[in-house]
């Protein structure tokens, strides 16, 4: 596409709408290195700054990655996830057509503390089952999971394989219990420590924070889970309505 000096819009946004076309179109592909900033001022008669500009925004958007002293690379596609229906890690990745597997950190049976005996309605002397996970897609680490589970629920919880089994298909298979509605809060963060590592992230890059209340019959609490989803991996889409 030409870049059109006579029309109001922006030349920095033509030239990212240029370079997403051929993201679009498959002539750029995930991994690709795109020209530097230099050359694609050099292509368009711009100046580098405007150049900058319209790779940021690309960058900002999650299409465009940069690597320090390698250049400006596609990224792979972000996994849309909707936030009105209940759905697994494996169900929301199936879909895609992606392969997945999850790291067991670990699996303790421990007293939980005051929040969580509350949100779980349990007594003091109850224990929980705590499930910690790094989950993949197609051998790319995706979140990492932290979940809490009532004991007197799911006893045994701890003969079972999680690294090729999902959490709720389990409960359903082997305890009869069925996710039927959950609620959830979403929060934007940086992440840091041992969770960056897992997920391969440097330090202060950005992520999803999920807590997760799900409830089977009865609307009785089986799990609590947070979660910190990769925000280079995932754009969470909600439908809106207006009141009347």
């Amino acid at each position: 596409m030409p870049i059109d000096t006579s029309t109001p819009i922006p030349i920095y946004y033509q030239i990212k709408q240029e370079i997403l076309e051929r993201i679009n179109k498959g002539d750029l592909k995930p991994g690709d290195r795109i020209e530097s900033e230099e050359k694609l001022a050099k292509r368009y008669e711009i100046s580098r700054m405007t150049a900058r500009h319209a790779v940021t925004q690309l960058v900002t958007d999650g299409q465009l990655y940069r690597v320090h002293g390698k250049g400006t690379f596609v990224c792979k596609p972000r996994v849309e996830k909707s936030v009105a229906t209940l759905t697994s890690f494996a169900d929301d990745m199936k879909k895609k057509g992606y392969e997945t597997h999850s790291d067991v950190i670990s699996m303790t049976k421990m007293y939980p503390d005051e929040d969580v005996q509350e949100i779980l309605n349990l007594k003091a002397e109850e224990e929980v089952f705590c499930l910690v996970r790094v989950r993949y897609a197609n051998k790319e680490a995706m979140s990492y999971q932290k979940s809490y589970l009532p004991v007197k629920m799911f006893p045994n919880l701890d003969h079972h394989d999680f690294i090729n089994h999902g959490l709720y298909e389990t409960a359903s298979k082997e305890y009869g219990i069925d996710p039927i509605q959950a609620k959830q809060r979403m929060e934007a963060r940086t992440t840091s420590g041992a969770i960056a590592k897992h997920l391969q992230l440097d330090e202060g890059s950005p992520i999803f924070f999920v807590e997760r209340i799900t409830y089977s019959d009865n609307n009785r609490p089986m799990e609590l889970a947070y979660s910190w989803h990769r925000g280079d991996k995932y754009i969470f889409e909600m439908k809106l309505y207006r009141e009347s």
